[in-house]
């Protein structure tokens, strides 16, 4: 009985923890959607709180801010679509895992105010990266099978799903065109100018963001 009592109890547990806020929108410009398990899809609202396995789709010329723990913002840029999820390391530690399937976002996670051992991991249909303490541009373009990495600040280990990582640094994109160990890899020179138009590109106009 103490066993199946235990165990309802850490089913309880992890439905619960499943429906915590993991993030909550600190702005938003133009149209997003947000999806969550068997329920119908909603407006996202700033100070909307999202929860692990939302999904969050932006429409046209539209951008969505999402912060996560007081430790990493993700802004979601226009005609993307980012699962949330979240993973439990045997150390105890947690995994923020961005799920990235469509569209482009911009990742920045403030090294300080992590945990020893905490992760934040992006991931596309073909590569993942692991961030920590950097500033991250990823891309998937869907027709391609491809998923661009840009690194504007810090350092990541990042490459084709399933392949040992590699280490990217800062003012570095790695183009990873295709899937496993027939993918390609490229590397290739982020200019200041490029970095600059990727953040200007990923600002929130603050009017908009007030008015909702």
């Amino acid at each position: 009985l103490l066993a199946f009592l235990s165990f309802f109890s850490s089913l309880f547990d992890l439905a619960t923890a499943q429906q915590q806020p993991a993030g909550v929108v600190t702005g938003i410009q133009g149209q997003a959607e947000l999806t969550r398990p068997a329920a119908t899809p909603s407006a996202l609202k700033f100070k909307d709180g999202v929860v692990i396995r939302d999904v969050v789709d932006t429409k046209e010329k539209s951008l969505a801010r999402i912060l996560f723990g007081g430790r990493s913002t993700v802004t979601v840029r226009e005609l993307s679509r980012l699962e949330i999820r979240e993973e439990l390391l045997p150390t105890g530690a947690r995994r923020d895992v961005h799920d990235l399937s469509s569209g482009a976002i911009l990742v920045n996670v403030a090294r300080q105010l992590m945990r020893p051992g905490d992760e934040v991991i992006i991931r596309t249909p073909n590569a993942v990266a692991t961030v920590r303490g950097s500033t991250v541009f990823t891309q998937y373009i869907a027709a391609l099978n491809q998923t661009i990495f840009a690194i504007l600040f810090g350092s990541v280990f990042g490459g084709p799903l399933g392949l040992p990582p590699i280490v990217i640094t800062a003012n570095t994109g790695l183009n990873v065109t295709g899937s496993g160990p027939a993918a390609q890899v490229t590397q290739t020179t982020i200019t200041q100018a490029q970095a600059n138009q990727i953040i200007a590109d990923s600002n929130v106009d603050k009017v908009k963001e007030e008015a909702n």
